[in-house]
């Protein structure tokens, strides 16, 4: 039930929506900005793996997920 709250006040059933995970999201939302983020929620405040929401500028909701523990490999 919460999961469907939460995808209605960020209205990503009206508009597109890309989902991202990131190894350290903490360290992406201050290189993107912080001003460019919508909502922020770290692990420590809502018990939950971290996530970020942004828009892309085609206004497009951007969701960025915590993956502290997963292997990425760099694009060459």
């Amino acid at each position: 039930m919460r999961r469907k709250q939460r995808f209605r006040e960020l209205s990503f059933a009206r508009q597109g929506c890309a989902i991202f995970e990131v190894p350290d999201l903490r360290a992406t939302v201050e290189l993107l900005g912080r001003d460019r983020i919508l909502r922020y929620e770290p692990a420590a405040q809502s018990g939950r793996a971290s996530w970020a929401v942004l828009h892309d500028t085609e206004g497009h909701n951007i969701l960025l997920l915590d993956a502290p523990n997963r292997k990425f490999r760099k694009r060459s």
